[in-house]
């Protein structure tokens, strides 16, 4: 079965885990009749109500999403449906979705495309599914949700028409050339680029966080504007932040990149967390500092990148750090590393993992302080990949249930721009395991843990750059 979707299962015993280490108690507590025939045009939703479709195929190509407003009863709806099995999809294919009432509140599920069954399926309530009609990839490609009486399709490859690709290019180079996600420049520098931002129209206005814009000039039948941006370096090395905004009918999108002036391309300075110090050497190989608070009670901790060296023992067994506590949301299961000889479960380090940490006990004279080496890589939803984009889209999943994860990069990003669905709960913790829930669009900082609670699987879609 073309399925993705796991068992829902209850929050772990952290409360069990962490009294082994003296922890006195876990101090998260959770948990807390439109009927239109249609509604087409590019870019809009198609809704489905009580009146008989008759629209013809409907192109989740073209509308993105399509939702049934008044279930069938068992003698069911029948729809033919073209969607993608990748953005931009040249050759978007025709499937029949047959949709069927089973006993209860149950639905049956059925996708054939030429007569073949690819999906046999059952929609339970507060269900969201993800479903693979391309098997030759690991991405899911389409979203199905059976939530407060509405059954939902969504094509998870689908791109807003009116969605701006911005990219910054290099004006010494001939052609000129695009440049990447972390750009060095010299502190005290004065730095020139071209902004270009393509669209199903040209952009009607350009803006940028820092420097100035200017010279902003719209190519109608291209479909593109593009415009100049002047800024001036701080004299002294730090990380910059360039968010760039294009506009294309009242819809804005934004793009980011990262200033390393001086070679400075991250730094995190929060009271309730370790402060991280990101140092770039040759290409985007980083050395990453971290300084922790000199107490033994359990910190929070993520890595915004790590190199080539992922072995915990390797990494940690001469410094300041006497265990690392992570967790495994596939098996429901806490992980420890412990420095010495003591029995270890917990895998090597990994990209969007979180963790806690304990230090061991410190002479007055040594630093809560350790080095690593990595590699800087940042991370863009698979949304912003654009047309004609040949490189890798990557899925990570998060598991029904509890999982401690973590955004790398050096440009924090909210966990929604890179999954089709906000029905989750997201939590941040600081020193001694003090945990607050926090807007699931809360922008997730680069070197920091969250929880994430959710009924349902989801996918993270991400291009690594």
């Amino acid at each position: 079965m073309a399925k993705s979707t796991t068992k829902k299962r209850s929050s772990p015993d952290w409360k069990k885990v962490w009294t082994t280490i003296g922890l006195a108690a876990v101090i998260i507590v959770f948990f807390l009749g439109v009927f239109l025939n249609s509604q087409t045009g590019p870019g809009r939703a198609i809704y489905i109500g009580q009146t008989p479709w008759n629209g013809g195929s409907v192109d989740l190509s073209q509308e993105g999403s399509l939702t049934f407003t008044s279930l069938p009863d068992e003698t069911g709806i029948q729809l033919p449906v073209v969607t993608e099995v990748q953005s931009y999809d040249p050759d978007a294919q025709e499937y029949t979705v047959l949709l069927s009432k089973k006993q209860d509140a149950l639905y049956a599920l059925t996708i054939s495309k030429n007569i073949e069954n690819i999906i046999i399926d059952t929609l339970e309530p507060g269900e969201i599914i993800s479903l693979h009609l391309n098997t030759n990839d690991a991405l899911p490609d389409l979203s199905v949700s059976y939530l407060n009486g509405t059954i939902t399709f969504k094509n998870i490859h689908y791109v807003q028409p009116d969605t701006a690709f911005i990219t910054l290019l290099d004006g010494t180079t001939t052609p000129p050339t695009t440049l990447p996600a972390v750009i060095r420049i010299n502190p005290d520098a004065t730095f020139t680029t071209t902004i270009k931002a393509q669209s199903s129209s040209a952009p009607t206005d350009i803006i940028s966080n820092i420097g100035t814009v200017s010279e902003v000039i719209p190519n109608i039948v291209s479909k593109y504007t593009t415009a100049t941006l002047t800024f001036t370096a701080p004299n002294t090395p730090a990380p910059v932040s360039l968010d760039l905004t294009a506009t294309v009918q009242d819809q804005d999108t934004h793009a980011y990149y990262t200033l390393a002036v001086g070679d400075a391309v991250y730094s995190l300075r929060e009271l309730t967390v370790p402060n991280i110090t990101l140092t770039l050497a040759s290409g985007m190989n980083a050395q990453a500092e971290f300084n922790f608070s000199p107490s033994r009670e359990l910190q929070p901790l993520a890595f915004p990148c790590i190199g080539s060296v992922t072995s915990l023992n390797t990494l940690f067994e001469t410094s300041v750090i006497e265990k690392v506590y992570g967790y495994d949301a596939q098996t429901v299961q806490t992980r420890i590393w412990t420095q010495g000889t003591a029995p270890d479960d917990l895998p090597p380090l990994s990209l969007f993992r979180g963790y806690f940490v304990k230090l061991k006990s410190l002479a007055s004279t040594e630093q809560p302080s350790f080095t690593m080496s990595c590699i800087v890589k940042n991370i863009k939803p698979a949304t912003a990949a654009p047309p004609g984009f040949t490189g890798t889209i990557q899925s990570e999943p998060l598991y029904a249930g509890w999982n401690l994860i973590s955004l790398p990069g050096t440009v924090p990003r909210p966990l929604t721009e890179f999954t089709t669905t906000s029905s989750f709960t997201l939590y941040q913790c600081s020193q001694n395991y003090q945990c607050t829930s926090v807007p699931v669009t809360t922008a997730l900082a680069p070197g920091k843990p969250y929880w994430v609670y959710t009924s349902n699987p989801i996918t993270i879609r991400y291009i690594l750059e």
